[in-house]
């Protein structure tokens, strides 16, 4: 479980979903503890009593071969030979009962997992007291500068996109679009300029708000090693509304031939189902978390075309109710967005359709 808190991390963060599954985690932490202790008792018991056992045997066997002695039917040779292969015995034994790992071992492992769990972000001042509602959806970058070590990896940027649309992101590996998605999150602070969501500084909105309000479906997105009914409950626990959302997504149908159905445990980050079906499981979750601003990062890529056309459906029928920010590098979904924004040595260019953007660079070319 904390091996997949910490791959999953990310996820984790974008959702909001850290107290729920600190909740789950705390199930585990009181059945470990109660398994540890009782394994201390058995160790304690059977460690004394086998003590106890060997002790009283060894006095057993002294008083035997004394008397033996006496009877001169044992002398001093055997004896101390008897002695020192019951010394051996004695220590082999005390070797295998006390085959246990180091309690200063553990502690050290406990107190590692609960710095990772209680772990606080060094980055201050990512969130405010703005409790805002009913959140239209404007995102607006203003003069937006980020660099990672000594060069910017953007400069300068800006850019809005509007509610009820499909803004793609688009350019080369290492212009920044991931960057742009991680500020969004929070998951890195602006270093200069300025990001609004309905005309208000995303710093400013609290927490739950802010979870509330943005959310992203990842190009490899986590998904726990639980029931497919316990990782959409993560983000929504009526059950209806699950069904809702999986069958407007268009994955019901597979999880109901599934032989337990909701139920069905996914194993090893879902490796028992196709990546199409994973993805389409993570635009449930996205969903179910209710925001108006909705990330997608290369959510169609390495899909068969059947599942990357749903999907693109699925896009078009969302933007209704939504605001969709897709990175990506196909020309299908292109091909659908109201805007492209474009990212080339560390600036930002905007473009309407898609002809146009074309257009453009073979006139620069």
């Amino acid at each position: 479980m904390v091996s997949e808190i910490i791959e999953g991390f990310k996820d984790i963060k974008c959702f909001g979903i850290g107290d729920k599954l600190n909740k789950k985690l705390n199930l585990y932490r009181s059945k470990w503890q109660e398994s540890y202790f009782f394994k201390r008792k058995y160790n304690f018991t059977r460690k004394t009593l086998v003590g106890l056992i060997i002790d009283f045997g060894k006095i057993g066997l002294l008083i035997i071969m004394v008397i033996m002695i006496s009877k001169d039917k044992m002398d001093i040779a055997m004896f101390l030979l008897l002695i020192s292969y019951f010394d051996k015995i004695k220590e082999a034994t005390n070797n295998i009962i006390s085959f246990d790992v180091s309690i200063m071992e553990e502690a050290v492992c406990l107190y590692r997992i609960r710095d990772i769990i209680f772990y606080k972000n060094k980055l201050t001042g990512l969130y405010g007291r703005k409790h805002k509602s009913n959140v239209l959806g404007f995102v607006e970058f203003r003069n937006v500068s980020f660099k990672y070590s000594q060069d910017f990896i953007l400069k300068n940027i800006s850019f809005c996109t509007n509610p009820q649309s499909i803004t793609a992101i688009v350019g080369k590996t290492g212009v920044g679009k991931t960057t742009i998605f991680n500020l969004l999150l929070k998951l890195i602070k602006v270093k200069k300029g300025e990001i609004f969501i309905d005309n208000i500084n995303i710093y400013e909105y609290s927490l739950d708000i802010y979870n509330s309000i943005v959310t992203v479906v990842n190009q490899k997105t986590f998904i726990f090693n639980m029931s497919i009914r316990e990782n959409l409950s993560l983000i929504d626990t009526n059950k209806k509304r699950q069904i809702e959302v999986c069958k407007k997504v268009g994955i019901h149908d597979f999880i109901m031939s599934l032989p337990q159905g909701y139920n069905t445990i996914l194993k090893d980050d879902a490796t028992n189902i196709s990546g199409g079906q994973k993805q389409l499981l993570s635009l449930a979750r996205a969903l179910l978390s209710n925001t108006k601003i909705i990330l997608l990062d290369e959510v169609t890529s390495s899909l068969d075309p059947n599942t990357k056309e749903q999907i693109i459906k699925l896009l078009e029928e969302l933007k209704i109710n939504h605001t969709l920010i897709v990175i990506t590098h196909e020309m299908e979904l292109m091909k659908i967005a109201d805007k492209i924004i474009m990212l080339e040595n560390k600036y930002v260019k905007s473009f309407n359709t898609m002809e146009e953007m074309i257009s453009n660079k073979k006139k620069s070319n």
